[in-house]
């Protein structure tokens, strides 16, 4: 099967390189299934894994994409979950086996790394000189930076149940990694409720889809907080109750003012900044719960006085894709998205895929919250 896909290479100066070019993908593997994708989001993590310096744990060349909807074609010997001409959200691949996975946390797999990561050959491209070049595969159990690639079944979310012939199916692929992550970390890392006060630092997809679920638990005050004033006016139309743009006030003591000196009892970061997540502890109330989320640069430390933070009884707690369990957390996102209560449409701006380079600086500059590549095939067959 010959695709076209977005192809990463070693960076160069700290800038990710890329081509997009023809692959060959083979049959799938007993546990994989075949899929044409629809459409692909992009994701910071995308962007920072491709910027990474070739290594031992950066392998180059490599297929990323980890949010892909699309059809499935063909599907392995052992594949139950999907038949061909299924529908399937694609998130993150875990093992099914270990405790974490069995227990309901399978975001915390005990092979997530191996199984997401590592990338290993799943491609194939002929040079004009006929030369035959491995391409890493598999990243997050999809690599939906290809039109058709195979897909761990993991990976794999059935929604052919969940969707109509009319769907515009490019809004949904961004619930495998950024709007599950962010809807979880308020519902499930966070444990909000409508009595909560609930700060959260960074709009973007995360961030705004943390928003979203927050206003959807009727939390009475949803303090939205960044530096570029449309995706402030954006959270305020979301359900924001107040707003703070870090460029002209200082976040701790509008916090404060605020929450008339409580503190917030919930703090959700996404932006990675150490300074802004020390201050988010700093300002949570007594018994409150800071949500990590955001990636900081490789090295950075995260310092507290202890025994403030231990006589207030205030809690820090971090997961990946909001300790979500997909296969059940998406399809409930998909019903709030059509009950109105997710409007994750509002998030959302297509691409060609031809024109990734546009899509990112579009999301770096701030234009674009969430940036969703469109492969061609949008259309029920």
């Amino acid at each position: 099967m010959l695709a076209k896909a977005i192809v990463h290479y070693a960076p160069v100066d700290g800038e990710m390189v890329y081509k997009i070019k023809d692959v060959e993908v083979p049959d799938p593997g007993d546990n994989e299934l075949l899929v044409e994708m629809i459409a692909t989001g992009i994701c910071h993590t995308d962007i920072f894994l491709a910027s990474a310096p070739e290594g031992p744990r950066a392998k180059y060349p490599k297929i990323l994409g980890h949010e892909g909807i699309g059809w499935v074609r063909k599907v392995g010997r052992n594949v139950t979950s999907a038949h061909e001409g299924d529908c399937v959200a694609l998130t993150v691949a875990n093992c099914k086996e270990c405790r974490f996975c069995t227990s309901g946390h399978p975001t915390a797999c005990k092979v997530f790394n191996s199984l997401n990561l590592e990338c290993p050959p799943g491609f194939t491209s002929t040079s004009e000189a006929g030369d035959k070049e491995s391409i890493g595969g598999y990243y997050f159990g999809q690599s939906s930076f290809a039109s058709w690639s195979n897909v761990l079944e993991s990976s794999a979310i059935n929604i052919s149940h969940l969707i109509t012939k009319d769907e515009d199916f490019s809004i949904l692929a961004p619930l495998g990694c950024g709007f599950q992550t962010g809807a979880g970390s308020i519902t499930n890392l966070g444990g909000v409720t409508a009595e909560d006060e609930v700060v959260i630092t960074g709009l973007g997809g995360v961030g705004l889809s943390g928003l979203m679920a927050a206003k959807r638990l009727n939390c009475k005050t949803i303090i939205a907080v960044d530096r570029v004033p449309s995706r402030l006016e954006l959270a305020k139309s979301l359900g924001a109750t107040h707003l703070i743009n870090t460029l002209e006030s200082d976040y701790k003591t509008e916090v404060l003012r605020i929450t008339e000196g409580s503190g917030p009892t919930v703090a959700m970061d996404t932006t990675g900044v150490i300074s802004l997540m020390q201050d988010s502890i700093e300002v949570l109330s007594r018994l409150g719960t800071m949500v990590l989320v955001g990636v900081p640069p490789p090295g950075a430390e995260l310092s507290f006085e202890y025994f403030s933070f231990l006589s207030t009884g205030k809690k820090i707690v971090a997961g990946l894709e909001g300790d979500a369990v997909p296969w059940t957390f998406i399809p409930e996102m998909i019903k709030w998205y059509r009950d109105g209560e997710f409007p994750i449409d509002r998030l959302v701006k297509t691409y060609p895929a031809y024109d990734f380079g546009k899509a990112i600086a579009d999301m770096n500059s701030g234009e674009t919250v969430k940036p969703v590549l469109i492969w061609g095939n949008t259309s029920m067959r």
